[in-house]
């Protein structure tokens, strides 16, 4: 089903149910495929790219609230893909918990970004791959045909269109459907749909993988690809987490540095962290940065402003940033101790006004646009943003 969803004549004969030898229907029969971006254009807010809890978290409370589309959540299957990294499995007329299919390595859209060029189909593929399934492992039930969904999807986006026998661009069959072995990178989770709409938290990793210091034991003894097969991972360059605040604190990042990379840009893009000495901040958000650049060419610049003793050292580390920018280089430029005391608690603070909010510096009565640049503000004196004033 396309948008839109649970709504004309067509929707309300479906969802009947195949028809049956008596004459009834059979509503348990309905399988029902959607795109979780057609659920986000009816207004449904589903986050994208941030973590599979919170993906799930989202979809339970949010269709839990719409009224609208109760037609769609109540039916027997509900399928709702999430690329060709996942798909949400919703029985709308059981008992049965959700069941999240996942890649732990990939969040929405990475798989699909990383193969070239953009394919056409993949619905068509999932679907074609979820009735196969149905048709030669009925004992399999709906686990085995939505892998073998999944695994379809997958095999088209890398293989792309080949040329047909007329020589026009045409589907490669052979390809996608090349036997009925499900993708072993997927796997699957309940969602605790009752701890979550109760409000509750809820992390992969703690209630699949079990105690935090076995689970350390286990990455140690035979690396994280093993030990955490079955919990997400998330990958920014040579850094890698399983936790699931530092995934989607990172992602956040890294979503924000693709907005802001995809167009032209006169000003800074400013972030703020926080931790303790130590803590891997400036490694973390590097990695971050290096990733979401994608091969554009990205110069760390380094600036500690409890050694800086006057304005005349900010307005030359400005210049240094801005010689940079005119050559062509994207700065990746940390501000360290940003918070530190300056002519009162603070008071460096009024001097990056105008470079975040207007992208030029004023130095000897002169204005000086700044361009693109990465302005990262490193907390020294308050590890945590909790401690940093509001006001």
């Amino acid at each position: 089903m396309a948008r839109p969803l649970a709504a004309g004549p067509l929707w309300e004969a479906i969802r009947q149910g195949p028809p049956v030898e008596d004459g009834t229907h059979d509503p348990e029969r309905l399988v029902v495929v959607i795109n979780a971006d057609d659920l986000r254009a009816e207004g449904i807010e589903l986050s994208r790219h941030l973590s599979w809890e919170r993906t799930a978290e989202d979809f339970v409370r949010q269709l839990a609230a719409n009224g609208r589309l109760d037609s769609l959540v109540t039916c027997a299957d509900l399928v709702v893909r999430f690329g060709c990294e996942g798909v949400n499995h919703h029985r709308g007329r059981s008992v049965d918990a959700p069941v999240l299919y996942f890649d732990p390595l990939h969040a929405e859209g990475e798989f699909g970004e990383s193969c070239p060029g953009r394919m056409m189909g993949l619905t068509a593929a999932f679907t074609a791959g979820l009735a196969a399934g149905l048709a030669k492992d009925p004992e399999g039930g709906m686990e085995s045909a939505i892998r073998l969904g999944l695994t379809a999807a997958r095999h088209l986006s890398r293989a792309g269109f080949h040329n047909g026998a007329d020589g026009a661009p045409d589907y490669s069959h052979a390809e996608v459907f090349p036997d009925t072995t499900p993708d072993p990178a997927i796997t699957s989770v309940r969602i605790p749909a009752d701890r979550i709409s109760a409000g509750g938290s809820w992390s992969i990793l703690d209630d699949a993988m079990g105690a935090p210091a076995e689970v350390a034991r286990r990455i140690v003894q035979s690396g994280p690809n093993t030990a955490l097969a079955r919990a997400p991972i998330g990958r920014f360059g040579r850094m890698v987490t399983a936790d699931r605040r530092e995934i989607e604190s990172f992602r956040t990042i890294d979503n924000l540095l693709h907005e802001y990379l995809a167009v032209p840009q006169i000003k800074p893009v400013s972030i703020g962290v926080f931790g303790p000495p130590g803590s891997g901040k400036s490694f973390g958000v590097v990695q971050v940065a290096e990733q979401a650049a994608q091969g554009r060419l990205l110069e760390l610049l380094e600036f500690n402003l409890s050694q800086f003793a006057a304005l005349a050292d900010l307005w030359a580390g400005f210049q240094l940033v801005r010689d940079r920018t005119l050559s062509g280089v994207l700065p990746l430029v940390f501000f360290d101790e940003f918070d530190t005391t300056f002519d009162g608690e603070l008071g460096w603070l009024r001097y990056f006004l105008a470079p975040m909010q207007d992208g030029k510096f004023r130095e000897h009565g002169q204005m000086h646009p700044i361009g693109a640049a990465i302005f990262v503000f490193a907390g020294g004196t308050r590890p945590t943003l909790p401690l940093f004033p509001s006001q």
